[in-house]
C-alpha cells in the first residue's frame, strides 16, 4: 500500500530542507529577471485591464511589455503581494517559499507514488540541489514547479477514472500555462493520458486549460489587439542548423551534468553489469570527442569545464534513456498497462521539455533543466532502490549535490547584493543636484531607480551638460550611441574585490552575465570559479 503522508520524522526532516531553501531566498536582493516581473506587477497596479500595452525598459528602449512574452499570472500575485505590503522583498520572497515547500512536499509525495525506497535521500537531492536553491529568486520558476508536480502527481495517481483528480490535472495545466507558456508541453501528456487510459467521460477536463487560455488570449486582444502566446518569437527554418541543433545538445548535456553530483551514485564498475559499464565508457568516449572537437577549432577558453560538465551529463542523461527502456521493455512484456503508461509519461515529460527549450528557448538556464528533474531524479531513484542500502558513495554524492547546491545559493545571494548595496553608494557619493543616468537590467535596474537614477534609453534619452552615466559590470547594458561616446569622460572606477563566497561564481562577469541564468556552448558555462573584481565606471558627459 502506497503510503500517502509522511512520518513525524519525515515531517521534520522535510521541513528542515524548507527551511534550508527559504533561508536562503529570503532576504536576497532582486536578481536577473526579478525586476521584469515586479515592471510586470507594477504595471498591472496602474491599469489591471491593460498590463500589456504599457511600455517598460528591458532592452535598449522603453517597449511595451507585450515584447516580453511572459504571461502574466505569477505577476498579478505580486501586483497583490505589493497592493498589500508595498514593495517588501521580505513578502515577495514569502510568496516563493511557499512556492518552494509546496514543490519539496509534491516531489516527496511523488517518491512515495512510485514506492521508492529512499525517499528523503531523493527529495534531499531535488530541494537542497544546485538547480533548485540558487534559482528561487522572484522568477516564476518555482511556482511553476509546483503546479508542474500537481499536475503529474495527478495524472501518474490516476488508475480507475476519477473525475476529481482530472479536474486538478485541468486546473494544474492551465494555471501553469498562465505562469510559463512552456508549460503548453504538459497539453500532450494530459491527452495521452487520457486516451491511453481509455478515459473518454473525463476528456472535459482538457477544456479547462482550453477554456482558460481562450479567455486569456481575449484579453490580450482587448489589452493590445494580439493574442500574446502566438507573438512568441519563433525560430526561422533557416537559423535551425546542424550546428544549432548540435550546440544546443552539447549545452543542454552539460548543463544537466553540472548541477548532477549525484551521478556518482549510478557509477558501477561490476563485472555482471555491463549496462552501466558501457554508458559509463560511452560518455568518456564523448568527452574525449568534444575535447578533439573544441582544440581543432580554437574553442577552448572554458575547455575544462564544458568537458567535465559534459561526461557528467552524457553519463546522467544515457543513464536516464538505459533505465527508462529497460522499464519500458519490462512493463510491456509483463503487460502491466499502468506501469508501461507512467512511463512513457516520464519520458514524455523530459522529451517535451528538451524539445520545446532546445528550439525555442533564445538561451538555455538551469531554470530549464529544473523543470525535468524530478522526472530524472524520479528515473533513477528507482534504480538506486534496488540496490539496497544506502551506501558511502551515495554519501559522498548526496554530500556533494547539497554543497554545491548551498555554494551557488550562497554565492548568488552575495552577487546579487552587490548591485542592491551599490546603488544606493553611489548615488549618495555623486552630487546631490546632478542627474545620474544609469545602463543595466536585472536586480541592478530595479535598486538603481530607487536610489534615485535615471534609466538610460539608447534612443529617447538626452545628456547634458555634467550629467553622470554610471556603467556596472556583469550586467545586461543598453548600447551607448557611437555619437556619445567620445562625450564620456571616465570620473570614477570602482573595484570592488569578490567577496569569498562569490568564488564559485554562477555568473561570469566577462561575459556580460552569462552563466546560471544563461549559457550556451563553447561560450560562458552554468558556474565558473573565478575572483573577478566586480566594477562600477561613472561617466561624466562633457559637451
Amino acid at each position: 500500500m502506497i503510503k500517502n503522508t509522511p512520518t513525524f520524522k519525515e515531517f521534520l526532516i522535510l521541513s528542515f530542507f524548507v527551511l534550508i531553501a527559504v533561508g536562503v531566498n529570503l532576504t536576497k536582493a532582486v536578481h536577473i529577471d526579478d525586476t521584469a516581473y515586479l515592471e510586470m506587477a507594477k504595471a498591472i497596479l496602474h491599469n489591471p485591464f491593460h498590463p500589456l500595452s504599457q511600455e517598460t525598459n528591458w532592452g535598449n528602449t522603453s517597449e511595451p511589455i507585450f515584447n516580453i512574452n511572459q504571461p502574466l499570472f505569477i505577476p498579478f500575485v505580486y501586483a497583490l503581494v505589493l497592493r498589500s505590503f508595498g514593495e517588501s522583498e521580505v513578502a515577495l520572497h514569502m510568496f516563493i517559499g511557499l512556492c518552494s515547500a509546496l514543490a519539496i512536499f509534491l516531489f516527496y509525495m511523488l517518491t512515495n507514488h512510485f514506492q521508492i525506497r529512499h525517499k528523503l535521500f531523493l527529495t534531499g537531492l531535488f530541494a537542497l540541489g544546485p538547480s533548485f536553491l540558487p534559482g528561487q529568486d522572484l522568477m516564476v520558476d518555482i511556482p511553476l514547479m509546483a503546479f508542474w508536480l500537481v499536475f503529474f502527481l495527478a495524472i501518474f495517481s490516476i488508475k480507475e477514472e476519477n473525475h476529481k483528480k482530472y479536474l486538478v490535472a485541468g486546473l494544474a495545466v492551465a494555471i501553469a500555462c498562465l505562469t510559463k507558456y512552456i508549460s503548453l508541453t504538459l497539453l500532450p501528456i494530459f491527452i495521452f493520458a487520457m486516451l491511453y487510459r481509455g478515459h473518454w467521460k473525463s476528456i472535459w477536463s482538457l477544456g479547462i486549460p482550453v477554456i482558460v487560455l481562450a479567455l486569456w488570449s481575449w484579453f490580450n486582444y482587448i489589452d493590445f489587439g494580439a493574442i500574446h502566446m502566438f507573438e512568441r518569437p519563433t525560430p526561422d527554418l533557416n537559423d535551425i542548423t546542424f550546428q544549432m541543433i548540435s550546440y544546443r545538445m552539447i549545452t543542454w548535456i552539460a548543463g544537466v551534468g553540472s548541477v548532477s553530483p549525484f551521478a556518482i551514485s549510478f557509477i558501477s564498475l561490476k563485472r555482471n553489469d555491463s549496462a552501466g559499464r558501457g554508458v559509463l565508457l560511452a560518455a568518456l568516449a564523448s568527452g574525449f570527442a568534444l575535447s578533439a572537437f573544441m582544440i581543432l577549432t580554437n574553442q577552448t577558453q572554458f575547455m575544462a569545464y564544458w568537458i567535465i560538465f559534459f561526461i557528467t551529463g552524457a553519463f546522467v542523461n544515457g543513464f536516464i534513456l538505459l533505465i527508462l527502456y529497460q522499464n519500458i521493455m519490462a512493463a510491456w512484456q509483463r503487460e502491466d498497462r499502468n506501469e508501461f503508461g507512467q512511463e512513457i509519461v516520464l519520458g514524455l515529460w523530459i522529451a517535451g521539455t528538451i524539445t520545446f527549450i532546445i528550439l525555442f528557448s533564445p538561451f538555455i538556464a538551469i531554470r530549464h533543466i529544473f523543470l525535468v528533474m524530478p522526472a530524472v531524479l524520479l528515473i533513477l531513484g528507482r534504480h538506486l532502490s534496488k540496490q539496497g542500502m544506502i551506501v558511502s558513495r551515495d554519501v559522498i554524492s548526496f554530500a556533494l549535490t547539497i554543497l554545491l547546491g548551498v555554494a551557488l545559493a550562497v554565492s548568488d545571494y552575495y552577487y546579487s547584493d552587490i548591485y542592491r548595496v551599490y546603488a544606493f553608494k553611489i548615488r549618495e557619493d555623486l552630487p546631490r543636484e546632478a542627474r545620474i543616468y544609469q545602463t543595466g537590467h536585472w536586480g541592478w535596474q530595479w535598486y538603481s531607480i530607487k536610489a534615485g537614477m535615471i534609466q538610460y534609453d539608447t534612443i529617447k534619452s538626452r545628456l547634458r551638460n555634467g550629467d553622470y552615466l554610471v556603467v556596472p559590470s556583469g550586467i545586461f547594458n543598453q548600447k551607448i550611441p557611437a555619437r556619445i561616446l567620445p562625450k564620456l569622460e571616465e570620473a570614477q572606477r570602482l573595484i570592488i574585490p569578490a567577496p569569498a563566497p562569490t568564488w564559485i561564481r554562477t555568473m561570469n562577469t566577462n561575459f556580460k552575465g552569462g552563466g546560471y541564468y544563461g549559457f550556451e556552448f563553447p561560450g560562458s558555462t552554468p558556474w565558473l570559479f573565478s575572483k573577478a573584481p566586480f566594477e562600477f565606471v561613472i561617466f561624466q558627459f562633457v559637451e
